[in-house]
């Protein structure tokens, strides 16, 4: 068996290849994904649930899809709100 500190290097280098592998085969997560793509998956996960520091292009379209958000989450919820504060610039959604 070769001494600890070989081992350990020897470890180091292993572990360095099998991060690299990981990042490769992992999806990506830099997609772009549509504001009411990501309204619903927030809704998905959370029955309430407040996002912060929502950047300001995002505020405008949020608004426009808010009358047919329910009809995208299809039977996901019965009833929704969902409010947009554009001083703080966040998005709550309520589902009840």
């Amino acid at each position: 068996m070769p001494p600890k500190k070989q081992r350990d290097k020897e470890m180091v280098g292993k572990q360095a290849i099998d991060n690299v592998t990981a990042d490769l085969l992992s999806p990506s997560t830099t997609k772009y994904q549509s504001p009411l793509k990501k309204l619903k998956s927030t809704i998905d996960k959370h029955h309430r649930k407040t996002i912060d520091n929502v950047d300001g292009k995002y505020l405008s379209p949020l608004r426009c899809h808010l009358p047919n958000l329910k009809l995208a989450l299809g039977q996901t919820c019965e009833n929704i709100s969902c409010t947009v504060t554009e001083k703080t610039k966040s998005v709550r959604v309520d589902t009840h």
